[in-house]
């Protein structure tokens, strides 16, 4: 089951919306039952090694990843929608957007050429088993004037108009792609690839974007910044909680594993002492983090880590204070 959206994402993506929260697939107005949702799922951000991944594959900085943005939220009838959180469809860009994820002969675009794109874009609608009763009842008029304002379609929906959104490629295309991975029976993807000879490309995407880091990724400044005032800075907007009600675009982007990390930079900093092989060092939580790389952080992790690590030696500025 998804997380519900706080009204404030809701706002910000209707706002952002071409057909301003009418139902996407079947452009019809709110009145009819129109709800929203992702189209990657949030839950994705508890895997910190796939987030790794993929911040590192979009040209991002490590820990600022945010699946809860209105860039990642559409509407949708809220019988389509149970089937969409079922697997049961999914949306695929057109397939001049997947080309720009492609760098000609060479294969998907590296972190240094990772394309920035813009809305509006277009999707087609891509029925996976269990649509092949259904059928889809799309209005061309607002409101409506005469009984010819809709058209029906059904399985494979192949008449079905492309459908225009504002949601960036890129999640649409992670989350079609795990479905192909780890979902869509493989008779039926057989068929997929013949009838959507780019879903090809959409694994090649998939295979690239969640690889393992490279070696020289946490070297990399403009995916892991250094100097601790840029962290520091990153702190004040990255709140401990959800702040995004209303029309505020404030968001939380951070994950835990960055939290620690600036944590134990700013201590570090404030004792101003010399690193020894007992402190709780960057490298050390790196080192540890790598080991928890397959579950993510968990509060069991997190108190075994620090455990195995011996407590700094007491000094004037950690002293406690008889003031307070």
């Amino acid at each position: 089951m998804l997380a519900p959206l706080s009204k404030g994402h809701i706002t910000r993506a209707a706002a952002q919306d071409p057909n301003e929260g009418r139902c996407l697939v079947e452009n019809c107005p709110k009145e009819r039952g129109v709800e929203s949702t992702y189209a990657l799922p949030t839950e994705l951000s508890a895997k910190a090694h796939i987030m790794d991944s993929l911040e590192y594959s979009w040209k991002m900085q490590r820990g600022t990843l945010n699946l809860a943005t209105s860039q990642n939220v559409f509407f949708v009838g809220a019988s389509l929608k149970k089937m969409h959180e079922e697997h049961k469809w999914a949306l695929m860009p057109e397939d001049a957007v997947i080309d720009q994820f492609f760098g000609g002969i060479w294969g998907p675009h590296p972190r240094k050429s990772f394309p920035e794109m813009f809305p509006p874009f277009k999707y087609r609608l891509i029925p996976l088993p269990g649509m092949e009763h259904v059928g889809i009842t799309y209005q061309h008029e607002r409101p409506p004037t005469s009984n010819e304002c809709f058209t029906t379609h059904v399985y494979p929906f192949k008449t079905l108009p492309l459908l225009i959104s504002h949601i960036q490629p890129k999640f649409v295309l992670m989350a079609f792609a795990r479905l192909i991975a780890y979902i869509v029976p493989k008779p039926h993807l057989r068929d997929l690839v013949k009838e959507y000879p780019q879903l090809s490309r959409v694994r090649r995407l998939y295979s690239r974007w969640v690889r393992d880091l490279p070696e020289q990724a946490l070297a990399d400044p403009s995916f892991v910044p250094e100097a601790l005032n840029e962290v520091d800075e990153a702190d004040e907007d990255c709140p401990e909680e959800d702040v995004s009600d209303g029309d505020s675009v404030v968001t939380d982007p951070c994950r835990l594993v960055i939290r620690i990390e600036r944590d134990v930079e700013r201590n570090a900093k404030k004792r101003k002492r010399s690193p020894s092989p007992s402190d709780l060092t960057r490298q050390k939580l790196r080192e540890y983090s790598k080991q928890e790389k397959g579950g993510g952080w968990t509060k069991e992790s997190i108190d075994s880590w620090a455990n195995e690590c011996p407590p700094p030696a007491a000094s004037s500025s950690d002293a406690e204070d008889p003031s307070s």
